[in-house]
């Protein structure tokens, strides 16, 4: 609700603008950088704060770039994933609790995974931006300045008329 909140007052309106500046054009940019906003948002282990940290902040990035929000959802979570076998999550405190040794006697075994899973997701931010791209997505600030103007011609003015 409060990131809701925010989002309605505009709050991340400076934030977007400024990521859309550097990512351009550039889908996969943005998918990358989605990976890295999920990656160190879920340092804590917790998902709740991942996704306020992510979800939120980039939706409105991924709308503007008319690129679909369940590609953002997906990214977050597959990320979420992966970093969930940090020493301190859940997971590997209640494997170690199990197996009655160190988080990080375990944790020292899952990094390749890990490696491994977030090279994955980085592939697979290249096919669903090529995906999007076939789509048509991608930011173009002349359409949204055209789309305003439109609407602004377009909204009927009702000063003097009466309605039957």
């Amino acid at each position: 609700l409060f990131f809701g909140v925010m989002n309605d007052a505009g709050v991340f309106d400076v934030i977007v603008g400024k990521v859309l500046k550097l990512v351009g054009n550039n889908i996969t940019l943005l998918m990358f950088a989605t990976v890295l906003i999920a990656f160190i948002g879920h340092l804590d282990g917790s998902g709740a704060t991942t996704l306020l940290i992510c979800i939120p902040p980039l939706l409105p990035i991924y709308k503007k770039m008319n690129v679909r929000p369940i590609n953002l959802l997906c990214i977050t979570t597959l990320t979420m994933g992966v970093m969930n076998i940090v020493p301190w999550g859940g997971p590997c405190g209640r494997t170690a609790a199990a197996l009655e040794v160190g988080t990080s006697e375990i944790w020292r075994y899952c990094i390749p995974a890990q490696v491994v899973g977030i090279v994955l997701i980085l592939g697979l931010c290249v096919l669903l931006s090529r995906n999007e791209k076939k789509r048509g997505a991608g930011y173009n600030p002349a359409a949204e300045a055209e789309t305003v103007s439109v609407e602004t011609v377009a909204v009927p003015s009702c000063s003097g008329s009466t309605l039957p």
